[in-house]
């Protein structure tokens, strides 16, 4: 143990819970020849993940064994419900290690198997957009506890409409621990995950809340606002259209801003400007290269600069739907809001 704690010093790093508790499990291994063994089994997988990966994996093994919120120090919970229970300091390691390859799958969305794989990846890379890691857990769990790549899928396209739903709902951290808690004990109890009372599904008042917020000033949400416009154009594409570019921006078509002379102000006198500027109908996206910009053209005009195709036109349905628009007027934006809105009913059942 000293000797770790050495080595781990030599290399000018704070010594983390992942530090401390290898000194203390390796420790306990009596062989030096073992001993060696299992640090580099410890290591191995360190190395893999990366060493921020790797501490938040500790977190996310306590959460699987002690499904609530933490409420002693990380280190003491993780000794009571992680190691304690399994004694032998070699099975410790070898369930770190099993968790660590599926953690380092689920994270970098590279799950394979001979069927569901793409799909199960797909879902996978969305649960790796929302803006928070508290899904991971019941998704380290379900993969540990079921094989079957079908049943991955489908448990897999139900808990990303659950984080989805959380986001825009803009659940906070306890409310999220204690949901994903649940389907924990739900998973662990062999229980139905499909049930309407399961915690992995969304309730109606939820579907109702999350259907609210859509038909809100989207644009406003910047929590979750290009997560949901990614996901239209991808269904809106039937899931072939990437939208993969390293700059990606949310275009108004009415513009933010509307000069009185222009058809713009015609088609939106006041107060009805500002009722549909941020609104889901008014939004698409486009991959803005470097001194491209069409905000405040009028409307014509913005689509003779969307065909030249410097904005990823191929690759954004959002953009390609108004193409064939001859006017941008509040009756058009409503009749795309309603579209948009049953598109998102369909991908989430709302």
């Amino acid at each position: 143990a000293y000797r770790i704690f050495s080595i781990i010093n030599d290399r000018g790093l704070d010594l983390s819970h992942a530090d401390i508790f290898k000194s203390e499990i390796i420790g306990k291994i009596a062989a030096p020849e073992t001993q060696q063994e299992y640090a580099k089994k410890w290591e191995d997988i360190e190395d893999r993940l990366g060493r921020d990966a790797f501490l938040n994996l500790f977190s996310h093994i306590r959460m699987i064994k002690h499904p609530v919120k933490l409420r002693k120090g990380f280190r003491e919970d993780f000794r009571e419900f992680v190691i304690d229970p399994i004694g032998d300091p070699k099975k410790v390691i070898d369930e770190i290690v099993k968790y660590a390859d599926i953690y380092d799958d689920i994270i970098n969305s590279s799950y394979e198997s001979s069927n569901c794989a793409e799909e199960i990846n797909r879902k996978l890379s969305w649960l790796n957009h929302i803006d928070n890691a508290d899904w991971i857990p019941p998704a380290i769990f379900y993969i540990w506890s079921n094989k079957n790549p079908a049943d991955l899928y489908k448990f897999f396209k139900d808990l990303e409409r659950l984080a989805a739903g959380l986001m825009i709902r803009r659940a906070d951290v306890n409310e999220r621990i204690r949901r994903y808690g649940l389907v924990i004990k739900t998973i662990e109890e062999n229980r139905n995950l499909y049930d309407e009372l399961s915690p992995l599904q969304l309730t109606t008042e939820e579907r109702n809340e999350i259907i609210n917020i859509l038909q809100g000033d989207l644009y406003l949400e910047t929590q979750f606002r290009l997560y949901v416009l990614l996901r239209l154009n991808e269904a809106l594409s039937d899931g072939t259209g990437k939208f993969n570019f390293p700059r990606i921006t949310i275009e108004h078509v009415l513009p933010q801003t509307i000069d009185a002379k222009n058809q713009w102000e015609t088609w939106f006198k006041p107060p009805l400007h500002e009722e549909y500027i941020h609104k889901l109908g008014n939004l698409a996206l486009l991959t803005r290269k470097k001194g491209a910009s069409v905000s405040n053209h009028e409307f014509e005009k913005k689509k003779e600069e969307y065909a030249k195709d410097r904005f990823g036109l191929a690759a954004s349905p959002l953009i390609m739907r108004l193409m064939n628009e001859k006017s941008w007027t509040p009756e058009v934006i409503d009749r795309h809001q309603q579209e948009l809105i049953n598109k998102l009913k369909e991908i989430w059942r709302l």
